[in-house]
């Protein structure tokens, strides 16, 4: 196996282990599972083999904290400089996760850090601004890849009168609008049917 960044050596030579509680642990079993080089058959690590008592120990954890207020009671606006933050930190340290994800899935290392940990940094930095702008509406994406002229998929136009699919549910509009969209013979304003 091929590595070039001493930290990403220095991580795969030491214990793998599990976050819970604040805490790295290995699985209560003791039992881990080898994670393999797709591109020499190498094996990377020994991950732990999590099971049903290590995720309830993590469930009860976070059940714990959350309760406890710390979180949960956080003003909106630091929460969102917190979870910004991660998304800094990523991007500092961008080359690292991005060769180990390349060891780890067979992709380059060049993609792996341009997509992965980036486009990954971007959704923390998308679901950073949310708790400031809990309001019950639907807005745009402004991820990476995703097209503002389409919009959130949604069921269907506003005023349309489209019959879903059922086995598509999820209709993106197009950018002008659908036939169904405009108005025409027989239709008012907006294209929605005029009573008769």
């Amino acid at each position: 196996m091929l590595v070039s960044s001493a930290k990403v050596k220095e991580f795969l030579n030491s214990p793998i282990r599990m976050l819970i509680d604040g805490e790295w642990v290995a699985a209560r079993s003791g039992q881990t599972f080898d994670t393999h080089d797709p591109a020499t058959g190498e094996v990377l690590a020994a991950v732990p083999l999590g099971r049903a008592e290590d995720i309830d120990l993590a469930v009860a954890a976070a059940r714990r904290v959350f309760d406890a207020g710390e979180w949960s009671a956080m003003r909106p606006n630091t929460r969102e400089k917190l979870i910004w933050r991660i998304a800094d930190l990523m991007d500092s340290y961008a080359e690292d996760p991005g060769e180990l994800e390349s060891l780890d899935n067979g992709k380059s290392v060049g993609v792996a850090t341009a997509v992965d940990v980036r486009f990954a940094a971007e959704c923390f930095r998308y679901y950073a601004g949310w708790p400031t702008k809990l309001t019950g509406t639907t807005n745009n994406p402004s991820m990476l890849l995703a097209d503002p002229a389409q919009g959130v998929p949604r069921l269907h136009a506003p005023g349309a009168r489209r019959r879903l699919r059922t086995d598509h549910p999820v209709e993106l509009p197009h950018p002008h609008g659908g036939p169904e969209d405009r108005p025409g013979p027989g239709h008012g304003e907006h294209g929605r049917p005029q009573a008769c």
